[in-house]
C-alpha cells in the first residue's frame, strides 16, 4: 500500500537513520530474486517491468529509498481501509522509505511478496523527474502492485502461504495470472509485455476497491454518500543526495 502521508505515519515510531540495516539487505536481495525481471505488464495507465525492480534494490542499496520499521501504521483516516482492516507496511511517498513492521521483515513465509507489492509503488516514485510529479488512480496503483505481487509468486517459484485469502484482490490476481501464464495467447502481449484491458481486470479492480474503501460507500459519520473512485497517488520523485546537496 503506497501512503502520500507517509512522514504521519511515522508519529508514534522513532525513525532509524539513515535506513534499517537489517532491513535494507533483505528488501534489496528479495527484488534481485531471479524471474522478477520476467514480469513484464500495463494495467490501465500504470506499467510494471522487471527493470524496475533491480532499479528500486539499487536505490535501496544506495540509501536513496530507505527502510524502516514502524511500531505502528497511523490510521489515515475513515475513508483509508475498511473497518477491521490493518496493514504492516507502506510505501512513504513523503519519505521516500518503505515502511515495514519490523526488522526483520521478509523473514516469515509470504512476507517478500509484500515487498515486492510495497517495491511497486516505490518503482513508480523512481520514475518521477526531479521537480515533477506523478498522478496515478489509486485503484490502477494498487491493482498493479497486487498483480505483480502475484506474477512474482508463479514465475519466481513461490509458494503462497495464503496469499489469496488477503481480502486485497490477490485471489484475483493469480486466476490472471495463472491464466497469462498457461496461454498467454489470449492476452494482447506485445515483445512480452501483457496490455491487460478493463474487462479482463475487472474482478482484480473490484476487489481491490472493496478491500481499500476506493468506492462509493455511505460514511458512518454523516450518513452521507461518499465517492473516491477517483482517489488518487501523487508521487514527487526520489532525489539523488550529494555532498552538494539533493537534487
Amino acid at each position: 500500500m503506497a501512503s502520500p502521508f507517509g512522514q504521519n505515519a511515522l508519529k508514534k515510531a522513532p525513525i532509524p537513520k539513515p535506513t534499517n540495516p537489517t532491513l535494507a539487505p533483505t528488501v534489496s536481495q528479495t527484488l534481485r530474486t531471479p524471474g522478477l525481471s520476467k514480469i513484464s505488464f500495463r494495467l490501465g495507465s500504470v506499467e510494471v517491468t522487471g527493470m524496475q525492480f533491480s532499479q528500486v534494490a539499487q536505490a535501496v542499496d544506495s540509501g536513496r529509498i530507505k527502510c524502516w520499521t514502524v511500531d505502528e501504521f497511523e490510521s489515515q483516516g475513515t475513508d483509508e481501509l475498511p473497518d477491521g482492516r490493518l496493514v504492516e507496511s507502506r510505501y512513504g511517498i513523503q519519505s521516500n522509505a518503505m515502511l515495514f513492521s519490523r526488522a526483520d521483515y521478509g523473514k516469515k513465509p509470504g512476507e517478500d511478496q509484500t515487498i515486492v507489492h510495497e517495491s511497486v509503488h516505490a518503482a513508480f516514485d523512481l520514475m518521477v523527474p526531479a521537480k515533477k510529479t506523478m498522478t496515478t488512480l489509486s485503484i490502477e496503483d494498487e491493482a498493479a502492485a497486487v498483480l505483480a505481487a502475484a506474477f512474482y509468486i508463479r514465475l519466481c517459484g513461490k509458494q503462497e502461504h495464503g496469499f489469496k485469502l488477503g481480502g486485497g484482490g490477490e485471489a484475483e490476481a493469480l486466476e490472471l495470472v495463472d491464466q497469462a501464464v498457461r496461454d498467454p495467447g489470449v492476452f494482447n502481449v506485445v515483445n512480452g509485455k501483457f496490455f491487460f484491458t478493463p474487462e479482463e481486470t475487472q474482478a482484480l479492480r473490484y476487489a481491490v476497491s472493496m478491500s481499500r474503501n476506493y468506492k462509493k460507500f455511505i460514511d458512518k459519520t454523516d450518513g452521507l454518500p461518499t465517492d473516491r473512485t477517483g482517489a488518487v497517488y501523487t508521487y514527487n520523485g526520489v532525489p539523488v543526495c550529494g555532498k552538494k546537496g539533493c537534487k
